[in-house]
């Protein structure tokens, strides 16, 4: 569904407003579009990081040391020596920091997890270079390869979707955008926005609306859950950034925000 429709379907999962004898449609006023559509925002948003996923990690591109003082950069584990060639290869849920010195690709990872996000920033030159992202077998918002100034790509959340295989841009949603999750979770949009309606009305949530809500977070979260790296060789040792964490004596264990 879009956004819009969405959001007409929350007003009537609460029967807060009536639906047109003709269309069939739920009929809403200009404001209450504008409201429903902030909020069914606002829960998309809350979910990243949270119910849906993982914190993201920074990842420079390139590392760059700015200590006055010989220092190693980022720090690594005990005996670790970072790759000439490591920084530009992410893995899956982190922020890539960039602050270019010429064109660049990234390589996302080869096997993301569904639900893998990818965050960019940029603290460096807005316009003089040019970052290419490459989906390494994936699309990238419908593409094999995105090439954009960093002042472009700056803010933007990569969301990855398996049933599509791409990584999907996550952005404020308009009237006619449609959600960045699958139809399934159609429902799931539509009470989240009517709960956090209801107040507002003077309305309380059925137990068939909170048993809906309930029991679709739920498969959210077991479909996007997380495997996080855990150093298993080093109990005080440091996140290794790098893309080739599973030679590097890392195990993967479940993922938080179960």
């Amino acid at each position: 569904m879009t956004a819009s429709e969405t959001v007409k379907e929350a007003y009537r999962e609460g029967n807060l407003v009536p639906l047109d004898a003709t269309t069939g449609i739920p009929v809403t006023t200009t404001g209450q579009d504008t409201e429903g559509l902030a909020l069914l925002n606002r829960f998309i948003s809350s979910l990243l990081g949270f119910e849906l996923g993982e914190f993201a990690m920074d990842w420079p591109v390139p590392p760059s040391q700015t200590s006055p003082v010989p220092a190693r950069f980022p720090i690594l584990p005990k005996g670790t020596q970072l790759k000439s060639d490591q920084w530009p290869y992410p893995p899956a849920n982190v922020q890539v920091i960039t602050n270019l010195n010429a064109d660049t690709t990234i390589y996302l990872t080869q096997d993301p997890e569904d639900g893998a996000r990818v965050q960019l920033s940029n603290i460096g030159d807005a316009d003089t270079y040019n970052l290419t992202i490459d989906g390494n077998g994936r699309l990238v918002k419908g593409a094999l390869t995105v090439t954009d100034t960093p002042g472009n790509l700056d803010g933007q959340t990569l969301f990855y979707r398996a049933d599509l295989s791409d990584w999907q841009l996550v952005s404020t949603l308009t009237a006619d955008d449609v959600s960045p999750f699958p139809t399934l979770y159609d429902d799931l949009l539509s009470a989240a926005t009517f709960i956090r309606l209801a107040p507002r009305y003077g309305r309380s949530v059925s137990n068939e609306t909170a048993q809906t809500f309930a029991r679709l977070m739920k498969r959210l979260k077991s479909q996007y859950r997380q495997s996080m790296p855990e150093p298993s060789d080093d109990p005080n040792g440091f996140f290794l950034p790098a893309s080739d964490m599973n030679r590097r004596g890392f195990n993967f264990t479940s993922g938080l925000g179960s």
